[in-house]
């Protein structure tokens, strides 16, 4: 157990606070609380969000963070806002469910690759065997909301990830807000967000 206020583990090793926030955010944790755990260390204050059934854990760990969700009736909307926000906050996050969750976000990406605006794209997708086989086999859908998103988003985002633990966060930030800034988008399958890590 930790006890900041000395500064010590109970068994005796040291600690400080910026290691105990470290150690506490690496408790009961899966794929998505690693994503947005990142982001709220990185000061995101908000997230355009339109809630999915692919997206479900993506949504529960924004929930339960501090990071205000800013819910629309339509991925296009949130995609524009998270775009116009980006200019104003320096970092615009939207997050969407699969299949027409992402056909619907892509104006409002569009806008921010052609802008330079820095935004995280967060799209939840089947499950990781199934998004590995559409994109194997070049089929257009599988399943209800199995697009190939990768095929879709390449040519406007800065880079496009399929997840497959979380740390793709970190990197996929440093890329959209450096240099010529732009979208980047991470693609995290359903079994993958509620993967325990």
């Amino acid at each position: 157990m930790l006890r900041l206020s000395t500064g010590r583990y109970t068994n005796g090793y040291p600690i400080n606070r910026d290691e105990a926030v470290e150690l506490w955010l690496k408790i009961d944790m899966n794929v998505s609380d690693k994503i947005i755990r990142f982001l709220e260390r990185k000061g995101v204050r908000h997230c355009f969000v339109i809630c999915g059934g692919h997206s479900m854990e993506l949504n529960n760990s924004l929930f339960n963070s501090k990071i205000k969700p800013i819910f629309h009736h339509h991925e296009q909307a949130a995609g524009m806002a998270a775009e116009a926000y980006s200019r104003i906050s320096g970092l615009g996050v939207v997050m969407v469910t699969a299949g027409p969750g992402v056909i619907n976000v892509l104006n409002g990406v569009l806008g921010g690759f052609v802008d330079s605006s820095p935004m995280i794209v967060l799209s939840g997708a089947n499950y990781e065997n199934e998004v590995s086989y559409l994109k194997k086999h070049n089929m257009r859908q599988v399943g209800l909301q199995g697009v190939n998103t990768e095929a879709l988003v390449s040519s406007i985002v800065k880079k496009y990830y399929q997840v497959k633990d979380g740390s793709e966060i970190e990197e996929a930030y440093n890329i959209a807000t450096t240099d010529r800034k732009g979208p980047c988008w991470l693609e995290i399958p359903l079994n993958i967000q509620s993967k325990e890590i």
